[in-house]
């Protein structure tokens, strides 16, 4: 069975109404991304000094690669 064709009117609803669903959803995620985000760099960095400077070192080195790429 084939399904129905839609109003164009309904058409339009439908596209608004999940577009507004959509962007709700992303406000969410991005509120709840930023919460994490947050609450990683306030949270206490137990990680031995050596550790830490490893990681950092590694960071550092990360972005230069990754800015090298977009370049």
């Amino acid at each position: 069975m084939d399904a129905l064709p839609l109003s164009p009117r309904t058409d339009v609803m439908m596209t608004v109404i999940l577009s507004r669903y959509c962007q709700q959803r992303a406000d969410i995620l991005l509120t709840f991304l930023s919460a994490s985000v947050t609450g990683a760099k306030e949270s206490v960095d137990t990680t031995s000094p050596e550790r830490r400077k490893e990681r950092d070192t590694l960071q550092k080195i990360n972005l230069r690669t990754i800015k090298g790429k977009l370049a």
